[in-house]
């Protein structure tokens, strides 16, 4: 049996590693996951279908915020502890906090890896972080494969790294997205939408960032223009500046719900409606899809680049609400074109196809 060793941070702040264990499991791989965080809540590897290790102890903060003192502490232990040995390949599930790890496994021993880039590695270590973008290139440059989440995060990256460079890159760069959770894809339908009212739906934090405020101009807009706009958003709200602009009476905001009432509520709307300023992904688009709903998104951001225009929705410029609501009407007017696609769509986001992908990158190299 080959042995996998994942290097994986936010481990458990993030049920994406889970599904996509399991499912490697499943078709046959030992692996063996160590977290490196300060957080010490990890689930026993009693209760999981493969091994889970945690750094031992806590960083300070200085150690923190400065990444050279941390990632050499990192890189030492899983290169000196007995529990990391017979390793066939090492993947990193981030460029910096754990690529570095994983380059010097490859260094010292010559251990195969890929390396995934992430929302962080963009937003804060290549954009903020100009004195470490050389060892961030340097992480990417010897992986095997190097794993994007989305379109738009290959289109991001490419300004940090030499054009010679870049086009040397071209094989060796992949796109494979998260995986939905398999309660959508089990009670995933089509539904004929609303005559009497345009029912749109938003789920995820209420932040600027999720720049719910231009969202409610939009439907203001349609609402102007003499539709019956309903709105439905759903999540916390991370931002004073948004409460009062969800007391009005076309609006209906649900704090917080399990999946099974977020699956409900997609099931009783018409359009799902997020132009997020700023998006790492979205898995919720896709949830939305599984129901039947065409999405409206940011273009350059998240899940922007997997489906044509109008495949399954439209892409807008999320600072002008007039670009939001013509999108919604343009969707509304396409729904049953747009509706009939969703399930196709959906496809690559299940679990099972998206394991497979990855193992046949790993076979590659080992």
């Amino acid at each position: 049996m080959k042995t996998i060793l994942h290097i994986a941070p936010d481990f458990n702040s993030s049920q994406i590693y889970k599904s996509l264990f399991s499912k490697l499991y499943d078709l046959g791989w030992e692996q063996r996951v160590f977290v490196a965080d300060n957080i010490g809540n990890h689930p026993s590897a009693n209760d999981l279908p493969y091994s889970v290790y945690q750094y031992p102890t806590s960083f300070n903060k200085v150690e923190r915020a400065l990444f050279f003192p941390k990632q050499h502490q990192i890189a030492k232990f899983t290169l000196t502890n007995k529990l990391f040995d017979n390793i066939d390949i090492v993947h990193a599930h981030l460029t910096f906090s754990a690529g570095y790890a994983a380059w010097r496994h490859y260094q010292k021993n010559g251990t195969p890896y890929i390396v995934a880039v992430r929302n962080t590695d963009l937003n804060i270590f290549f954009r903020k972080m100009p004195w470490l973008r050389r060892i961030g290139i340097s992480i990417l440059r010897d992986s095997k494969k190097i794993v994007f989440i989305s379109p738009a995060y290959q289109t991001r990256l490419q300004e940090y790294v030499p054009q010679q460079l870049w086009d040397s890159w071209q094989d060796k760069m992949v796109i494979i997205p998260n995986g939905v959770d398999p309660y959508f894809l089990t009670h995933k339908q089509h539904h004929a939408p609303s005559e009497e009212a345009l029912r749109l739906i938003m789920v995820g934090k209420l932040s600027r960032k999720k720049n719910v405020d231009r969202l409610i101009t939009s439907s203001n807009l349609l609402r102007q223009k003499g539709f019956n706009v309903a709105l439905t958003l759903v999540g916390t709200v991370n931002d004073p500046a948004i409460e009062p602009l969800l007391q009005q009476p076309f609006i209906t905001h649900i704090p917080f719900c399990e999946k099974e009432q977020v699956c409900s509520l997609l099931q009783k709307n018409d359009i799902f409606v997020m132009p997020s300023l700023a998006e790492s992904f979205g898995l919720v688009y896709v949830e939305a899809l599984t129901q039947g709903l065409p999405i409206i998104y940011t273009r350059g951001e998240g899940i922007d680049g997997y489906f044509s225009e109008g495949e399954v929705g439209y892409a807008v410029a999320p600072h002008d609400p007039q670009d939001i609501a013509t999108k919604i009407l343009t969707a509304r007017r396409q729904y049953e074109q747009i509706s009939a696609r969703t399930h196709k769509a959906i496809k690559q986001f299940q679990w099972d196809t998206i394991a497979e992908q990855y193992e046949s990158i790993y076979t590659q190299f080992i």
